[in-house]
């Protein structure tokens, strides 16, 4: 390894708190792949290390830390690993293929695995065709962090990767102003917001409210599949963006559901997707949800305010289909949940 490149590699690495230390040789790896998928990197025990100092960029001030406990749903079983889920966090439902890369991992393996991915599609791709999927959440958030960050150390214009926002009409205002407030202070003018081809009370005129995965039939009787409403409100909007892009990074984790973990398996974190002709990239794949917040924390990310408010996702708003929208909605909304609540002839919760 040339003086440049451990230079470079030292640079990238200072987003890290400077209290940790992660093996800079492991660069060597960022570009073996298997079946189109980034091989984990493997951290050497006996090679030199590199001090992190405090980041490059961001406020550094809006930290924040994760709850000190919550459950993570897709299953059955609990697992618990006190190293990688500090504070009592519990894990459910991890298939037995995923928990290796996701339980027995620190977060320094996590990390430097993500920023390879980053540099190593970032180099790939001319930067111009790539796109970044935007939600306002806080694993979105972090993605469009370490991607800009690792742009800069590419010498890259971070500005040259499109970042695209599918505004579905009924977000949560503070997700609206957070949004606004990242392209203020990063400086973002590569900026896409989409619109949805149907409003969200024309999907529920037309289909009805979305159900949950257990609870649900589309047009043709299949079950299992998303409500329409995605379809129409992000979906189908999204793809016209995307068409013109060759790759796309999204801030989608496997813990978030059953099916994104078996999606995790038999994908991996980078894959192409044939229907829609694009290159799709996972870097934060394998964190769980208390190692995101420890990113956040990190390396001074801000944060939605909607999680402030109680909230553990940032989606539309009035969304039956998730499993803890009458909390969430209540809390957030109490005028909507009331509406809601009646069409649906649901007894209120009090």
């Amino acid at each position: 390894m040339s003086a440049a490149d451990i230079a470079r590699a030292a640079d990238m690495m200072r987003v890290l708190n400077s209290a940790t230390l992660i093996h800079q040789a492991t660069r060597r790896n960022v570009r073996q792949k298997e079946y189109g998928r980034i091989v984990p990197w493997r951290i050497g025990k006996n090679e030199p290390l590199i001090p992190m100092p405090e980041t490059r960029y961001g406020p550094g001030k809006n930290v924040v830390d994760p709850p000190e406990k919550s459950i993570l749903s897709g299953g059955s079983k609990s697992f618990r690993n006190g190293s990688n889920l500090p504070g009592g966090w519990i894990m459910t439902g991890i298939l037995p293929s995923l928990r290796d890369l996701i339980l027995n991992r620190t977060f320094e393996e996590k990390y430097v695995q993500a920023v390879g991915i980053i540099n190593t599609n970032l180099q790939e791709f001319h930067p111009k065709k790539i796109a970044l999927a935007y939600s306002g959440g806080k694993d979105s958030t972090a993605t469009l962090f370490m991607v800009r960050n690792e742009c800069m150390a590419l010498d890259i214009d971070p500005n040259d990767v499109t970042i695209l926002f599918e505004n579905t009409g009924v977000e949560y205002p503070e997700t609206i102003q957070f949004i606004k407030e990242i392209r203020d202070l990063w400086g973002i003018t590569n900026f896409i917001e989409t619109k949805p081809e149907k409003t969200f009370w024309q999907c529920v005129k037309e289909y009805g409210y979305p159900r949950s995965k257990s609870n649900r039939t589309q047009e043709k009787g299949k079950k299992g599949k998303r409500p329409l409403c995605c379809e129409y409100l992000k979906e189908r909007p999204g793809k016209k963006v995307l068409k013109n892009f060759d790759a796309v990074f999204l801030g989608i984790t496997a813990m978030e559901s059953h099916q994104r973990q078996m999606r995790a398996v038999t994908h991996g974190t980078c894959y192409y997707a044939i229907a829609d002709k694009i290159k799709k990239i996972h870097p934060l794949l394998y964190f769980t949800e208390p190692e995101i917040w420890e990113l956040h924390t990190r390396m001074g990310i801000p944060h939605n305010k909607v999680y402030d408010l109680g909230v553990d996702r940032c989606g539309c708003m009035p969304c039956t289909a998730y499993k803890k929208w009458k909390e969430n909605l209540q809390m957030t909304n109490p005028k909507m949940y009331r509406k809601i609540m009646k069409d649906m002839g649901q007894v209120l919760i009090e």
